[in-house]
């Protein structure tokens, strides 16, 4: 017996699990997560956590939601570079705050709806 969805006609989870969103449309490439130089428990997590992150989201939520979770991210990356190369470390208020500044500023600057 042949597996068709993959050139060596083996069945492997990762064939399966592509085959599942054949023909459907994904703004985020998953690759990223499964090509990610770290423990497959961590990938997985990952996998699952973005994907939960939107189910049952409308388009404009979604974008909010993205939204969020990016300048989070950037800013307790920013908050980690401070700690570490500048010696520096902002209570978790204080990053909060910064993380409502920058959506404040961008939303000065482009407009558009605040996340918050």
């Amino acid at each position: 017996m042949r597996w068709k969805w993959t050139n060596d006609g083996w069945y492997t989870s990762k064939s399966a699990y592509a085959v599942q969103f054949a023909g459907s449309y994904c703004t985020f490439n998953c690759n990223t997560i499964w090509e990610a130089k770290v423990e497959g428990k961590h990938r997985f997590f990952a996998w699952a956590w973005w994907n939960n992150s939107f189910a049952g989201l409308n388009k404009y939520t979604r974008k909010m939601v993205a939204s969020l979770l990016i300048y989070v991210t950037w800013n307790i990356w920013k908050e980690h570079n401070r700690r570490v190369f500048q010696n520096q470390a902002a209570l978790p208020a204080r990053v909060v705050a910064l993380i409502k500044e920058e959506i404040k500023l961008r939303q000065d600057a482009c407009g558009g709806a605040l996340v918050f």
